[in-house]
């Protein structure tokens, strides 16, 4: 590392040294719908609300969904909102750039012709409007918003056995729907992001009669209008609202659960999961789940982390949760939901938290709703004899260095990120200062400790002899996936 470089990440990472609270991951209430449903779509409105609209019921017609309902984060409570005109389920329901909701297609009691109609939610005066009919009547088709603000509807099928490859844009500047290119294969109930370059990613999904669960992929491009193959899953994956795919921060794609197998005879899929990387068009295995899940849901935190949550295993509805790192692909447990369920929806919320809604629990449509709160540690910075960044810490190589810290209170011992702490060699020009460590302890391994009375871990870092003459940086990552730093330069 070049000095300046090296001048520029201390300072940079000296500012995550901040005082304040840390507190456990945790599920909390966030009040009831007035309507159960399974399968609706949920979208977050620019003013921080989220907006529930269509899905299934078990009130009067199971398919004529059109109470909509709105969650206030500020009050923690729902509120009906207008109805949409026709009751929709399995339809799309995406947040244009100007804030309106536009919803299209799903299944209606006729569940033959579907529904040709697509609607305009307005926030501010909280009322629907019908906007230009799409040009195929479409349920289990996917939509996504793109960068020059039209929509991209893509496959879904009929319940009579037809299953569409055509995809068409809608233009929120003039309310009307154009054909655009079709993809390769066609597909219901698959799943779609956008990537970070502003092509569509779509994949999995039910192909044509008899209906098997797809592994294909395919990428959209809006600059050509067309379509190209790319690589397949190693998991066919389908169906349960699409939650089982996910855009991660750094332009990967996570897939994980879902269900594969033929028409209404889907089964869960095991624990599998899999990244796939624009940069390749390939798909690499990555850590399975603890639970297969059928239904649950994914969402990416703002740490970088996914949360999985609910779903089905094949034979019980789940109520637990589990937390994927994108540095190790590992997944590990965290707080469960107050209420088994699948076929939710899962918002984050400005806020950061989660918002999880309705579902099914295999005996009850759910109208509960509760918040997912992430796992927080508020790191200290170093205590003495350890200097924050940008002071380089000088120090005996072979010596046990005491690195000390606070997370407000005993979160127990279980708080690095797995395969933490760690170090690694960097290049000792640097125009930081240099400090000596006036403290070290005799210590067989490293180890860590926390002390009440002081509200202090202690972690012994056992260093290497072989380390003389050289310069490193201890990585303390924490199991919030936030790191923390400190720079040492090792004499022999």
């Amino acid at each position: 590392m070049k000095r300046k470089a090296l001048a520029s990440a201390c300072a940079l990472l000296a500012t995550l040294c901040l005082a304040g609270t840390a507190a456990a991951a945790s599920w909390s209430p966030a009040g009831n719908l007035t309507l159960a449903r399974i399968g609706p779509q949920a979208n977050l409105l620019l003013d921080g609300r989220v907006l529930v609209t269509g899905g299934s019921t078990n009130v009067g017609n199971t398919y004529d969904t059109k109470l909509a309902e709105i969650y206030d984060p500020g009050t923690n409570s729902w509120s009906s909102t207008g109805s949409t005109t026709n009751g929709r389920t399995d339809h799309t329901a995406t947040r244009l750039a100007d804030g309106r909701v536009l919803v299209a297609g799903g299944e209606n009691a006729n569940i033959c012709t579907n529904d040709v109609t697509t609607e305009l939610y307005d926030p501010f005066s909280g009322t629907w409007s019908f906007t230009g009919n799409a040009n195929v009547a479409r349920t289990g088709a996917t939509a996504t918003l793109l960068t020059n603000g039209k929509v991209l509807l893509a496959g879904g099928g009929n319940r009579c056995g037809t299953v569409f490859s055509s995809a068409e844009l809608y233009d929120p500047g003039t309310g009307t729907w154009t054909p655009t290119g079709s993809m390769t294969a066609g597909r219901e109930w698959g799943a779609a992001v956008r990537l970070l370059n502003g092509n569509v990613l779509v994949v999995g999904g039910e192909g044509p009669y008899p209906f098997p669960a797809q592994a294909s992929a395919e990428i959209y491009d809006p600059g050509t209008g067309t379509w190209t193959a790319t690589g397949s899953m190693v998991t066919a994956r389908c169906c349960a609202g699409s939650l089982w795919l996910v855009l991660l921060s750094d332009g990967r794609v996570l897939a994980a659960g879902g269900y594969s197998g033929f028409a209404n005879f889907v089964t869960v899929n095991g624990p599998f999961a899999e990244v796939y990387d624009p940069t390749t068009g390939l798909w690499t295995p990555t850590g399975s789940m603890s639970s297969a899940r059928g239904g649950g849901s994914l969402s990416l935190l703002g740490n970088g982390m996914v949360l999985v949550a609910g779903g089905h295993d094949g034979t019980n509805m789940l109520s637990s949760a589990e937390l994927w790192d994108p540095t190790t692909g590992i997944w590990s447990p965290t707080a469960s939901l107050l209420a088994a369920r699948g076929g939710h929806t899962a918002t984050v919320l400005g806020n950061g938290k989660v918002l999880v809604a309705t579902g099914y629990d295999t005996v009850n449509y759910l109208t509960s709703a509760e918040l997912y709160t992430s796992l927080t540690y508020t790191f200290s910075g170093f205590f003495q004899p350890v200097d924050n960044p940008p002071t380089i810490n000088r120090v005996k190589a072979g010596s046990g260095v005491p690195v000390k810290f606070s997370l407000g209170g005993d979160q127990g011992l279980d708080v690095f990120a797995p395969g933490y702490p760690k170090s690694e060699r960097i290049d000792c020009t640097s125009s930081g200062s240099m400090d000596d460590i006036e403290q070290t302890v005799t210590a067989g391994g490293s180890s860590l400790t926390y002390n009440a009375a002081a509200d202090q871990y202690t972690y012994t870092w056992k260093t290497d002899r072989a380390w003389g003459g050289t310069c490193r940086k201890l990585t303390v990552r924490l199991k919030d996936n936030s790191d923390h730093v400190a720079y040492f330069s090792f004499t022999k």
